[in-house]
């Protein structure tokens, strides 16, 4: 969000983490695909790897000098892509 947060619903449980970290607005999000991992790109170029069930940050980098437009995981889940609005990607 506009904070620099991200809230997660499980729809099953009704239950809501707030992850906060971001010291910026999040430009892009994306969930691992066995969904117990998410990762977050703001407007600074970090990005951040997210444990959904511990609601704890695993890793932060700065992928890119500018705002990060995209992020998505490999269909394995072992990497994550990222994309900037200067047009490189990682």
């Amino acid at each position: 969000g506009l904070d620099g947060s991200v809230m997660v619903w499980d729809v099953e449980s009704k239950q809501s983490a707030t992850l906060p970290g971001h010291d910026n607005p999040i430009q892009a999000i994306a969930f691992g695909p066995l969904e117990k991992l998410l990762v977050t790109g703001d407007r600074d170029g970090i990005v951040r790897v997210w444990d959904l069930n511990t609601s704890k940050m695993i890793s932060d980098t700065r992928a890119h000098q500018g705002p990060i437009q995209a992020v998505a995981f490999s269909p394995d889940g072992w990497r994550i892509a990222t994309a900037a609005v200067d047009g490189t990607a990682r």
